[in-house]
């Protein structure tokens, strides 16, 4: 790291307020909100380029959308007045600990880039007075902030960089632009100009004060052996240079483990030069693990402080901790080592295989692979699991690095598996929709069917990439969502559909024949629901579980013989927060609008065991447990962008386990989710057919283990612990006959 990005990461800010005669340093927070404490210098608009001689500076308001209208809504935010003198100001040149901002979305939806602007404007300016030239140009924003949030209720960034930058210049505050680049669902937040002053935008930064201490920021370093040097600032009272030079030595007492660079004899002297800076950089060389203590002493009679360094020895982890698959279905994982493990050295790696007929990593010799991690290079890398036979496995590390080892625990099972894909709607072209396809098969191929909980419009789009992917025999499960409902095409084409459909053992309700069914695979029973049916017509309500409906779906649970029960249908029970990124979306605007009927719907799938209820909806991930039957959201498969995912559902006699596949940021999908869903006969720990007492003392002689791993005695929900989640499990199913 260089030292100019290490300061800019030290986010670190020294502040003088007033003469006190205290001797110790402090923090200090200060707010800065429209109309809260005398504050009146927040300027706020946006840019719409549908209406570009509009001026927004007087809207409630600050929007940012990739399509209104046909054109691109940019958001402008700055505080004006922040640095100065005053106490509650930040004096020029400052050290900044961290600034975060935040606002309150009342239109949710997709993120946008926030970055530092680089040209001056008003609340009057518009879309064609913003710059140079009308629009926003590349040239017109500099450095990137971060990713604003465009989730429902109150967000926050962290905008640490910008005032760091600032402090040393504060006529470089130019405010921030939000730029849409997630997508075209527009987002709007509070602007200074709303009615309550709580809800307008907020800059609150955090404050060191020094006032007759010498400082070392960070004042504890936590790392790992292998890191390069690790830069900090070291700092005197303001004042205390102005008319003699200021020596300050910092000493440690364990060169081996950290010491100054450049320091002779595990110490170093440097000097603040009379009417100079009262602060330096100074770089800590970091060596073995352990732990040191860096001291100050200065000939100003300052108090000194005390630098703690702590250094551990780094360890090697796998993502998934655990991993279950199927017979002959490959998985790729990710390995990592600690962060920094590498910065100056590389660190070589061994997996091994206890068993390679049932797993070992792709590439092994002899059932070892190595690999390595080189100086300066990605502390992760992803490694091919190949899968065989059924049965268990373990892949174990060996490292010449000094980190702690992992092991990864493989289970494969035999069984068949379907994939998920959802709410593609109108995104079918090239690098869209048909790009996650590319990644299901480059990731395992789709299983024997895929199924896609709605929002497919149009279906004969989605079908035609289907088609061009895995062959035009290839069978997949449209589900209604809420715009098939609303356009009588989409409705036509999967009514016709459903007579090609394969395996179904039960059509709809009256009026909902072909868009309410049933079919079955193997050892599981599918539930396709259109829950946009309102007793007489399948396009008839905005989404609920009507009586009519509710009975037919009693009738079909009651008289199903299959072991798993999938549920499918467009809008959940519960909407949940996405599981990666935090932002919410149709809470309140899905089953839980008519929650009466949401939950008896709910209490029926527990009452019948589903496995899992699979919905759509809201385009983002997550799982969810409510009594016993699992919510699974499947997001949206719309390309390569942050949100986008698939899922692969592996289905066995005693399990069910769930994979989930995201792009993430990086545009390469890869497995970052799990869940293992297991039968009433998981309790049956020593195999005789029961759940009795002796299966009972095998749990609480393993009470309290922490494995980490799959297949520990007792460890029933596979999460790495024997704790008491497990008890409950066994006891729940106690005296059952597993034979």
């Amino acid at each position: 790291m260089t030292r100019a990005a290490a300061l800019g990461a030290a986010v670190l800010w020294l502040v003088t307020v007033g003469t006190s005669t205290s001797t110790r340093a402090d923090t200090a927070t200060v707010s800065f909100q429209q109309g809260v404490n005398g504050y009146l210098a927040t300027v706020d608009t946006f840019l719409k380029q549908a209406a570009p001689g509009t001026s927004y500076g007087a809207s409630g308001v600050v929007e940012w959308d990739g399509d209104d209208a046909g054109g691109k809504n940019f958001g402008l935010l700055r505080f004006d007045d922040i640095f100065g003198s005053s106490p509650d100001q930040i004096p020029p040149d400052s050290i900044i600990l961290g600034a975060t901002l935040t606002y309150e979305v009342t239109n949710p939806g997709n993120n946008a880039t926030v970055n530092d602007l680089l040209v001056n404007w008003t609340e009057s300016t518009t879309y064609n007075t913003f710059g140079g030239e009308a629009g926003v140009q590349a040239d017109e924003y500099g450095a990137e902030v971060g990713t604003a949030a465009g989730g429902d209720g109150t967000q926050t960034l962290d905008v640490t960089s910008s005032l760091s930058a600032w402090s040393s210049d504060p006529t470089a505050n130019m405010g921030w632009i939000f730029r849409p680049t997630g997508g075209t669902n527009g987002v709007e937040f509070r602007s200074s100009e709303y009615l309550a002053a709580a809800a307008r935008p907020e800059l609150q930064v955090t404050r060191l004060h020094l006032v007759n201490e010498i400082g070392i920021h960070p004042e504890t370093i936590d790392t790992v052996a292998g890191s390069a040097d690790i830069d900090v600032i070291v700092a005197i009272p303001p004042g205390s240079n102005d008319a003699v030079p200021v020596q300050v030595t910092l000493t440690t007492d364990d060169p081996n483990v950290a010491v100054p660079v450049g320091a002779t004899g595990g110490a170093l002297a440097i000097t603040f030069p009379v009417g100079g800076a009262t602060h330096q950089a100074v770089s800590i060389d970091i060596g073995q693990s352990g732990g040191a203590t860096i001291t100050t002493s200065n000939d100003a009679g300052h108090d000194d402080t005390v630098l703690t360094v702590n250094v551990a020895a780094g360890a090697i982890s796998f993502d998934p901790v655990s991993l279950s698959s199927l017979v002959g279905l490959d998985v790729a994982v990710q390995i990592s080592i600690s962060p920094g493990s590498n910065d100056t050295r590389p660190v070589l790696v061994i997996l091994f295989t206890d068993n390679a007929a049932v797993a070992e990593p792709a590439g092994s010799s002899g059932g070892a692979l190595l690999i390595t991690f080189a100086t300066g290079a990605s502390n992760e890398q992803i490694v091919t699991i190949d899968v065989g036979d059924e049965g268990d496995a373990t892949i174990t590390t060996l490292n010449g690095g000094g980190l702690d080892e992992a092991a990864l625990p493989v289970h494969v099972l035999t069984g068949f598996m379907f994939s998920t894909t959802s709410d593609m709607r109108s995104y079918t072209g090239p690098g869209q929709f048909p790009a996650v396809l590319d990644a299901v098969t480059a990731t395992g191929g789709p299983g024997v069917f895929m199924v896609c909980p709605g929002d497919v419009d149009p279906p004969q789009n989605v079908d035609a990439a289907i088609d061009a992917e895995f062959g035009a025999d290839y069978d997949w499960y449209p589900v209604v969502g809420n715009h098939e409902a609303e356009t009588p095409a989409d409705m036509t084409w999967i009514r016709n559909e459903f007579a090609n459909l394969p395996y179904i053992v039960n059509g709809g309700p009256s009026g909902g024949v072909e868009t309410t069914y049933s079919f079955e695979y193997g050892n599981a029973h599918f539930v396709v629901l259109n829950e946009y049916y309102d007793g007489v017509s399948d396009v008839g309500t905005d989404g609920d579980i009507v009586p009519e409906l509710y009975a037919w779906l009693e009738d079909d649970l009651g008289v199903n013989t299959k072991k798993w029960v999938f549920v499918l249908g467009h809008e959940p029970a519960y909407p949940q927060p996405d599981m990666h990124w935090g932002d919410s979306r149709h809470i309140g605007d899905s089953l839980d609008q008519y929650p009466a009927h949401r939950d008896a719907f709910w209490a029926l799938l527990d009452a019948y065991n589903a496995t899992a209820y699979i919905t759509a909806h809201t385009h983002r991930y997550s799982r969810y447990l409510q009594d016993d039957v699992w919510q699974i959201d499947t997001a949206q498969a719309r390309g390569t962008g942050q949100y986008d995912t698939f899922q692969r559902m592996l289905v066995g006699e005693c399990e069910v386990v769930l994979h989930v596949y995201r792009s993430l940021e990086g545009g390469t999908f890869r497995l970052v989710d799990t869940l293992t869903i297991y039968d009433q006969c998981t309790g049956d720990l020593d195999g005789d057919g029961q759940v009795g007492l002796a299966d009972l003392a095998i749990l609480l002689a393993n009470y309290g283990t922490n494995s980490g791993a799959m297949y520990t005695d007792g460890d029933l929900d596979r999460d790495g612990d024997v704790d008491s989640d497990d008890l409950v499990a066994l006891l729940l199913v106690y005296g059952s006959d597993c034979s």
